[in-house]
């Protein structure tokens, strides 16, 4: 019973571990971002297309 137990918890161990998901990186100064951006042109909205987007109703609510 106790290698049975033993056993149990080793194997909720193991598979626990490798679970943990990887935190993605952000960069925090500025050339980083700017970088990061131009690498990922879809990522850059407009003020236009910021705009033109539907406010949404939690907005409404004030």
């Amino acid at each position: 019973m106790r290698i049975q137990i033993a056993l149990s918890l080793a194997t909720v161990v193991l598979l626990s571990a490798g679970c943990e998901a990887e935190k993605p990186s952000v960069p925090f100064e500025r050339s980083e971002m700017s970088a990061y951006l131009d690498e990922h042109p879809e990522l850059v909205i407009s003020d236009e297309e910021l705009n033109a987007q539907p406010v949404g109703q939690g907005d409404l609510m004030d």
